[in-house]
């Protein structure tokens, strides 16, 4: 089971995840294929899937929605986004960092990152709804360096489908597997459409790694924030398009994901829905 601590910055959200070491398992051969059939309740989740490999523990961060909270000058404070970012260094090396969405600017929090966590720090930006506004911030997406180890891991492993090659994408660490998904790619405003969930399909039938893990900016099932009840987006994320959203979280289930990591909400929130 991952451990799941939380830090609280402004409006930052940081989570510190780390991986336990896996039980062992015998090599299994994934499907290959192309054709989908909707998981209905009486299918059976797929066992996972396990690497033979030698195993090391390792963490990874997830922050979110720093939007206008970093950067130089007055935000350059441990009140917003350098809070959560000297948090996370003082917990101990991670070996990365998933950033789901509404950067806001992004060469911001590039900035903070690079200044608190080290120039050579690796972290994977997900899009955002608020990403999208300007052009200016579509084309650091665009621009962005999503693999500078090239073979050696985290490296990518799959870039997306036509229209999302450098928005959408998974990478490999260890015995874990990371998928981000661009859900404003082709206009698709916040919903997992056809063609981002069957380029989904593929890489989770593909993947053999044990663990894996699913990155979005909008929740599929919005929570009140833990601790003071706080609601956003209700009713106005991926579950705006109940047919898609439960098309894609029986996708999750089918392949035995263990987690889609969010943000858009600005709470906080941990809840297990259906496994």
């Amino acid at each position: 089971m991952a451990h799941f601590t939380r830090l609280i910055i402004g409006l930052t959200l940081a989570a510190h995840i780390i991986l336990p070491l896996p039980a062992a398992a015998a090599n299994m051969t994934p499907g290959t294929s192309a054709a989908f059939t909707p998981r209905s309740s009486e299918m059976p989740p797929r066992p996972p899937i396990v690497e033979k490999d030698t195993i090391s523990r390792f963490t990874f961060a997830v922050t979110s929605d720093m939007q206008d909270a970093s950067g130089p000058g007055d935000r350059d404070t441990p009140s917003y986004f350098r809070g959560a970012v000297e948090a996370i260094a003082a917990t101990g090396p991670t070996a990365f960092m998933v950033v789901p969405g509404d950067l806001a600017p992004p060469d911001d929090v590039e900035w903070t990152i690079e200044r608190y966590l080290g120039e050579s720090y690796l972290w994977y930006p997900v899009m955002g709804n608020h990403d999208i506004e300007r052009e200016e911030r579509i084309l650091w997406f665009q621009t962005y360096n999503y693999d500078p180890n090239g073979d050696i891991p985290p490296n990518i492993v799959r870039s997306g489908p036509l229209g999302c090659e450098k928005t959408t994408y998974s990478f490999d660490y260890n015995n874990a597997h990371f998928i981000v998904l661009d859900e404003f790619c082709n206009e698709a405003n916040g919903t997992i459409s056809n063609q981002m969930y069957n380029w989904l399909y593929a890489d989770l039938e593909a993947t053999t790694k044990q663990h894996i893990f699913v990155f979005g900016h909008e929740p599929a099932y919005p929570q009140p924030d833990a601790d003071n009840g706080r609601e956003r987006h209700m009713n106005d994320s991926l579950d705006k398009d109940a047919l898609k959203r439960d098309l894609f979280w029986g996708l999750l289930q089918e392949h035995n994901v263990a987690a889609y990591f969010c943000g858009h909400t600005h709470t906080y929130s941990a809840v297990n829905v259906e496994g």
